[in-house]
């Protein structure tokens, strides 16, 4: 008997033979042609863009929004255009005529838009938050729940966003979607990681701050069940669960104002002993402080991270709140560079600081000469950041709600 020999043998190519290498090199160069009348159509297209008067552009992507012209949608670079047209014409006053642009690409072209959905969506999240349309901001958080680990970037200006403008829930949703993807990513440093689980546990911390009613042993079974969950999550023994469970509960008092501790000047030297803690404790009572002003527990507790992050992020003097013009100039460029995206941080940081600083003279920690110094620092720093305040305030429009 014949053997069975498995598959086909192939057949050996020979040049100049149909179906060898002849026929492979037709294949390549028809691929090549194509790549390059492709481009050429690209040239072509981009040629005519930007030809346009910048107003124009509106109604030209609009119509590209209608066609199936797929050597824009494969090869034109969308993205381009819409991103470029954006920051173009929303100086120009035409805000709100690109987020109906954005909309309708979202609408019409949900693949295309969906494969760069974080560089859209965070306008629309700056946009609706601005204007408390929630129905419309959740929509723009849709994709940030579902892939919150696309751009690490963009997902930390939509929380920076949600916590300036007081949305709790929604902060709460988004870092917990977001921890349970990114905890043990590559995509995120450390730093940031246990950033996003701080933000995490005030989330759920702050939902049993005012919540008397309940009972006090109602409200302890609550928190310990959330923080099992994070803690299955984080793999934490039964010592470390118990530790932080502590930690939680006297926090938790002291955002309710049941613990309340006359604080000195000197429980801040940084040669003393406890002076981190301290700053822990303080920070938290700064949160209630704020709420008592009428800010949301998100937005109070935002401020405190920005303002207590430029006390950290310079160098060490005897009293852990000691301000500088200098110092703080410097902390600001790190949010507010030419291609910074946390510009959000650096435009909150003044204010968040000087709601800082008076409470911490309130609680007699600063000096009012302290105080005087301070203030005209911040002024100071203010009138230079005024102009771009001015030009992107449809940004930064949580500025208006947080003066006194």
């Amino acid at each position: 008997m014949r053997k069975r020999v498995k598959g086909k043998e192939k057949k050996k190519k020979i040049k100049g033979m149909r179906g060898g290498v002849l026929v492979e090199e037709l294949e390549r160069q028809k691929v090549k042609e194509e790549l390059m009348d492709l481009k050429a159509q690209n040239a072509k297209w981009w040629g005519k863009f930007n030809s346009l008067e910048e107003v124009d552009k509106l109604d030209f992507l609009d119509a590209m929004l209608d066609t199936e012209a797929a050597n824009f949608w494969v090869g034109g670079r969308p993205f381009d255009a819409f991103n470029d047209t954006f920051y173009e014409l929303v100086p120009k006053g035409k805000l709100e005529e690109c987020i109906k642009l954005l909309e309708k690409f979202r609408e019409r072209k949900p693949d295309w838009y969906r494969r760069d959905y974080p560089f859209y969506d965070y306008k629309l999240v700056y946009y609706y938050a601005a204007r408390e349309e929630r129905d419309k901001l959740r929509e723009a958080l849709r994709y940030f729940l579902e892939e919150p680990e696309r751009d690490v970037d963009c997902l930390s200006i939509v929380l920076d966003t949600l916590r300036l403008y007081g949305f709790a829930e929604e902060t709460y949703q988004i870092s917990k979607a977001a921890y349970q993807r990114l905890k043990d990513s590559e995509r995120i440093v450390p730093d940031a990681i246990d950033e996003l689980r701080q933000l995490l546990i005030f989330c759920m911390i702050r939902g049993y701050i005012t919540s008397h009613d309940e009972g006090e042993e109602e409200v302890r079974r609550r928190l310990h069940e959330d923080m099992a969950w994070l803690a299955s999550i984080d793999a934490m023994d039964d010592e470390e669960f118990a530790k932080i469970e502590i930690g939680l509960q006297r926090t938790l008092k002291i955002l309710r104002g049941e613990e309340v501790k006359e604080w000195k000047r000197a429980d801040f030297f940084t040669d003393g002993k406890g002076c981190r803690g301290n700053v822990h404790i303080i920070g938290m009572e700064f949160v209630r402080y704020m709420h008592e002003q009428g800010f949301e527990w998100v937005t109070g507790d935002m401020m405190r991270e920005v303002a207590i992050g430029y006390f950290e992020s310079k160098d060490e003097d005897r009293l852990f709140f000691t301000f500088s013009k200098d110092s703080f100039e410097e902390y600001l460029s790190m949010f507010l560079g030419f291609i910074s995206l946390y510009d959000m941080r650096g435009m909150a940081a003044p204010k968040a600081l000087e709601y800082v600083c008076t409470f911490l003279c309130e609680k007699g920690v600063l000096s009012d000469e302290e105080m005087s110094v301070i203030a005209e620092g911040i002024e100071e720093l203010n009138e230079k950041l005024r102009e771009r305040r001015e030009r992107e305030a449809w940004k930064y429009r949580f500025l208006e709600r947080w003066k006194k």
